[in-house]
């Protein structure tokens, strides 16, 4: 489904109005964690409303803008430049911003790509000091974002990911992560059927007209 297909990156701000339709109706590494949720479990009944926006999506051609903004979310909107900065610093490469990668009918937006070297990707998470406090003591990149880190690189096709936690006066936490194509194998089942539900989620829906 993914692998082989050709890549294409839409030349879009994130976060802006075309940004948000370039992704309207295409399953997004940052929800494959819900893509892979598992049959009875609550996260499934989030997993079937993620399928009904996106049914919604490709129907009407447009985009379903909730306007939700927490103040987390709005606190990493804001922050991601200072993180970016200091990722930067810390790996001495130049970094830019991106649009929205399409592979295989699904896609990733990365917070950053390398400059030079190419073919390297970024994903920055800004934390509260305790929760950054904790990630340093910890070490590890948390489970919770595996999904959305291996679905970036499954997308993209890039070879290395830098992921950075950041949280102003507080060390930056920093891992670089490469693919795991066994995680990669088992994402493509998991969306190769989330693909087969929607098509025919669409179908009923059209009929029931």
């Amino acid at each position: 489904m993914i692998i082989g297909a050709p890549v294409q990156v839409i030349n879009v701000e994130q976060g802006t109005p075309e940004w948000k339709y370039a992704r309207h109706g295409v399953p997004s590494a940052s929800e494959f964690h819900v893509v892979m949720a598992k049959g009875g479990s609550a996260e499934s009944k989030t997993r079937m409303k993620y399928m009904r926006k996106l049914v919604g999506e490709r129907i009407s051609g447009e985009f379903d803008d909730e306007d939700f903004s927490s103040y987390a979310m709005e606190r990493g909107k804001a922050m991601e430049p200072e993180a970016a900065d200091a990722l930067q610093e810390r790996l001495g490469l130049a970094l830019l911003t991106t649009g929205f990668w399409v592979r295989g009918g699904v896609g990733a937006s990365p917070d950053r790509v390398v400059a030079v070297p190419g073919n390297r990707i970024v994903e920055l998470k800004t934390r509260k000091k305790d929760l950054q406090v904790e990630l340093l003591l910890d070490g590890r990149v948390p489970s919770s974002h595996t999904a959305q880190i291996q679905g970036e690189l499954l997308v993209t096709g890039a070879e290395v990911l830098y992921f950075a936690s950041y949280s102003r006066g507080l060390p930056l936490f920093m891992r670089e992560i490469e693919p795991d194509r066994v995680y990669h194998q088992d994402l493509q089942d998991h969306l190769g059927k989330f693909e087969d539900e929607l098509q025919k989620m669409m179908e009923q829906v059209l009929n029931a007209a």
